[in-house]
């Protein structure tokens, strides 16, 4: 598959910056609507969501409207109601998770050769009715958006002039956290909007906020997700922070790449364990 070059020469780190790219998957056969109708029964139920897509764009409670009936007919239905179907699991359909291992792999690779190396990737499609909305959110993970049928809008917040996000923001995903939410309780004050057309493809770096709003068509969108060390310890990182927070200890900012991160990581990994263990062992 062609992707835009990521022309990274002469950087030391991965550039945290939000950008568009390019991409060939722009209405390919095994991603069209018949064939996802085709292949879907293949992923297991407990890895599909659907549910309606009429959402608020402030929604952090994330209370959802759950439909029951079988995603084929969903996604045959799209257009006629207003939904959206996030299947996950794609590594359970051989041809679709190739496909997204070969738009992925220089993205992946670059950052994880930046970042500490490679923790976990994760591949998902979404298909949307037109006009859905994706609520404002953020995710742990380095993202990557492949439009691949209709078109859709896409809002990141906060200013995408640096590496690193402004401290706004940061404080909104320590209160989301901090509530065991990735939805947004606040909405950023400036945001940045980019139009996903097919073969159009936007990177949204890890815990950036984002809400997507569905243009007139039909959506069928390709997202990759993978976490590099870095942005694994520093995810963990944050919810030690919350905890130390919650009996009034203070807590340093969270930075890219610091060792404290790590260090914070494997304790919030260690304390895990032992509770697992623990209800294992009162069972």
């Amino acid at each position: 598959m062609a992707v835009e070059p990521l022309q990274l020469e002469g950087s030391d780190r991965w550039p945290r910056r939000p950008r568009t790219f390019t991409h060939d998957l722009a209405g390919h056969p095994l991603l069209s609507l018949d064939r996802v109708s085709d292949w879907v029964g293949a992923i297991s139920p407990k890895r599909i969501q659907q549910h309606q897509g009429d959402l608020p764009v402030l929604h952090p409670s994330g209370t959802v409207r759950t439909i029951k009936e079988p995603t084929s007919t969903v996604i045959g239905e799209l257009n006629e109601r207003n939904a959206w179907v996030l299947i996950q699991g794609l590594s359970a359909v051989r041809e679709v998770d190739e496909l997204a291992q070969s738009v992925e792999r220089a993205w992946l690779e670059a950052s994880a050769s930046l970042e500490g190396g490679f923790v976990r990737r994760a591949a998902q499609l979404l298909v949307a009715s037109p006009k859905a909305a994706v609520p404002a959110h953020f995710d742990r993970q380095h993202i990557l958006l492949h439009q691949v049928t209709g078109t859709k809008e896409v809002f990141i917040g906060g200013s995408t002039s640096g590496s690193g996000l402004d401290p706004e923001i940061e404080s909104e995903v320590a209160v989301s956290m901090a509530h065991r939410s990735h939805n947004l309780y606040e909405m950023p004050q400036t945001a940045t909007r980019y139009l996903l057309q097919p073969g159009t493809g936007l990177y949204i770096p890890p815990r950036n906020p984002h809400w997507v709003l569905g243009g007139t068509d039909t959506s069928v969108t390709l997202s990759c997700g993978w976490d590099t060390r870095w942005s694994d310890s520093e995810y963990l990182t944050y919810y030690w922070n919350e905890r130390l927070r919650r009996v009034k200890v203070p807590a340093g900012p969270v930075v890219p790449g610091k060792w404290s991160n790590r260090c914070k990581a494997i304790a919030v990994d260690r304390f895990g364990r032992i509770v697992r263990f623990s209800k294992r062992e009162s069972n």
